[in-house]
């Protein structure tokens, strides 16, 4: 199918899967926004934005409030701020990963550097495509506690996003001081460990719901279906 394909493409212009996606958002992130929406978030944190293909998703299904995004690699940082230079609604923070308290961090980058992590891979997640070690970067860590007020009016709801491959519960602890400002919270959940010294499902979930949110979808953490186990999905959170 593939080599069919690109003998047609010559004559016959068949859209990239991404720009399928934007056309066509699929239902996972049309629910998405529309919870979203309907909570009256105006202001999305996205951290761990890579390239920006979330704030993207959120703007594919409707969504017209502001985002800030932070990615502290440089690769696919500046692709990220190719994007948000075309959307006034959508900053990008300095580069800089957020966690529990201010320091600097190394992080590992992998191949597919949307799996880059402070964590190494556990054994039995280490082999599969894209996850072997190309470099590492070393970055300053600011917590949200210390940015928030910088970026959020007194007025916003703020939904924010966590995507930082095993440094969920770091981000966390840095926003001790701003959580009761977030009306919602997106985390990735390990449905399998993949890096070491990650806090597992069962213990982001206790965390979140002592924090006082409640699950209301389960979001795949990418668009591109394929049989088997999956490793991650995005839980989505909102008080009630």
């Amino acid at each position: 199918m593939g080599a069919l394909k690109k003998k047609l493409r010559k004559y016959i212009p068949f859209p990239k899967r991404k720009t399928f996606a934007k056309w066509f958002p699929p239902f996972e992130t049309r629910n998405l926004v529309h919870l979203v929406n309907g909570a009256g978030i105006t202001f999305v944190l996205d951290v761990g934005a890579n390239r920006g293909q979330y704030a993207e998703r959120l703007r594919s299904a409707g969504y017209q409030g502001r985002i800030l995004s932070f990615e502290p690699l440089s690769g696919p940082r500046a692709e990220l701020e190719k994007a948000a230079a075309r959307d006034a609604g959508w900053m990008v923070y300095p580069p800089a990963a957020l966690g529990a308290a201010p320091a600097s961090v190394t992080i590992n980058v992998y191949r597919d550097d949307s799996l880059s992590s402070i964590h190494d891979f556990v054994p039995a997640a280490a082999g599969e495509k894209g996850r072997d070690l190309v470099s590492t970067e070393t970055v300053p860590v600011v917590t949200l506690d210390a940015v928030f007020a910088e970026f959020v009016r007194p007025d916003d709801k703020v939904y924010l996003k966590i995507d930082v491959q095993g440094a969920e519960r770091e981000v966390l602890a840095g926003a001790s001081g701003v959580l009761d400002r977030i009306a919602g919270l997106q985390v990735e959940l390990p449905l399998a460990p993949m890096y070491e010294g990650e806090a597992t499902m069962i213990d982001l979930l206790a965390e979140i719901d002592r924090l006082g949110f409640k699950m209301k979808f389960l979001v795949p953490v990418t668009n591109r279906r394929r049989l088997g186990p999956i490793d991650q999905i995005d839980g989505v959170f909102l008080r009630d």
